[in-house]
């Protein structure tokens, strides 16, 4: 079976955060980041995170000289692509989030 890159594989929701596990890599589950939102009428981001299986493969590709930027500098940790979310009032909107460095 063929899957989508960048796919959100599963949304948690617990009270009033919103959890979003997103496959980075094909086969899925190979590595994944985590976008913690919460809602209060509003979505607002809280938080991004790489797992430690993003941080191996990306440095394994360092290693391999399939990317030229180490983990510190990689561009998807240091500014993360916007959310874009949807809602009928709005229409497509895009949420920005701060970057995170290595683990």
């Amino acid at each position: 079976m063929q899957l989508y890159e960048d796919r959100v594989s599963s949304i948690t929701v617990n009270g009033d955060e919103i959890q979003l596990r997103k496959d980075e890599t094909q086969p899925a589950g190979v590595a994944q980041s985590y976008y913690l939102l919460k809602s209060d009428n509003v979505i607002h981001p809280i938080s991004v995170r790489f797992e430690t299986a993003y941080d191996l493969l990306h440095q394994r590709l360092e290693r391999e000289g399939k990317i030229s930027h180490s983990l510190a500098n990689c561009p998807e940790r240091l500014h993360p692509r916007p959310i874009k979310m949807w809602t009928p009032a709005g229409g497509w909107t895009e949420i920005q989030l701060d970057g995170v460095g290595p683990n």
